[in-house]
């Protein structure tokens, strides 16, 4: 502690001298007057009385400033306009440490800032929509259910906003789009960091003759972290019978339905959703 206060009391002391006095600065008569004199002592008039102007009820032309006359040549620097560079040293060193204060106090600004951001990143809540294995199965009346779970696996509390649960099937290879057939809306709720909850046995009307081909279960979740900011969780995974442990996979189909986003502005609008403070 005592290296860093050190200096800063040097810079103290030497800002509390009183500055030296600058000599006047004369202008160029001037300079050549006294050079005359100084030359020829013997030259000097004697001092003449001086008689105080009497008035005579007739306005005297205001005196013109030689310094400011353009017949004497242009505006002349006068002695306060060049004080800024006959600064003396302990004004400079005061001006170069305030300096130096707010560059570092700019550095610190950033940096805090910089922080912040990253502190949101690490600590704010990441909500996905999962489900439960064996995933799609027979609900043994000849039609089909899947067991879902809402996961935050933030280190913070996160509001849900809304979402969507759908599926989609198509015969065709190397699709481009197909139509996607909505089973369920995901309701407002609350959910805590390290938290799930669960939705059971939901049911999912697939068509017998669409199971044939390819078919999707796709979804997201809409949620607003504790430092207000409004994301979307997306969920994808592409059904296959044959597998009696997970019958809902991960592939190549699926790759751009899993994601976590900011959900902008303008979408937000759209769907009712406030960025809370």
């Amino acid at each position: 502690m005592t290296p860093m206060i050190t200096p800063l009391l040097l810079v103290v002391a030497i800002a509390s001298q009183p500055p030296s006095p600058s000599k006047p600065v004369l202008s160029e008569q001037q300079q050549r007057n006294a050079a005359r004199q100084q030359s020829n002592p013997k030259d000097q008039n004697p001092p003449t009385a001086v008689v105080a102007p009497t008035s005579t009820g007739v306005s005297q032309p205001p005196a013109v400033n030689p310094t400011n006359d353009p017949s004497s040549g242009g505006n002349q620097p006068s002695p306060q306009d060049a004080e800024w560079w006959s600064a003396t040293l302990p004004d400079w060193i005061v001006a170069i440490f305030a300096i130096v204060v707010a560059v570092i106090g700019g550095f610190q600004w950033v940096a805090t800032q910089t922080a912040n951001k990253h502190n949101a990143l690490i600590e704010r809540g990441y909500v996905v929509l999962s489900h439960t294995p064996p995933g799609l199965r027979p609900d043994g009346k000849g039609g089909l259910v899947v067991s879902l779970s809402i996961q935050n696996n933030g280190n913070t509390p996160a509001d849900i906003l809304g979402g969507q649960f759908a599926w989609s099937a198509t015969k065709q290879v190397g699709y481009l789009w197909v139509e996607v057939h909505e089973v369920a809306k995901f309701p407002p709720a609350f959910i805590g960091p390290k938290d799930s909850l669960m939705m059971l046995d939901l049911p999912v009307p697939i068509p017998p003759e669409q199971l044939g081909g390819t078919v999707w279960l796709t979804g997201h979740i809409d949620y607003r972290d504790r430092f207000g900011d409004i994301h979307q969780g997306g969920y994808g995974r592409r059904y296959v019978s044959t597998n009696t442990i997970n019958t809902l996979i991960f592939d190549d189909s699926t790759t751009g339905t899993n994601y976590d986003r900011p959900i902008p502005k303008k979408e937000c609008k759209e769907k009712g959703y406030k960025r809370k403070q």
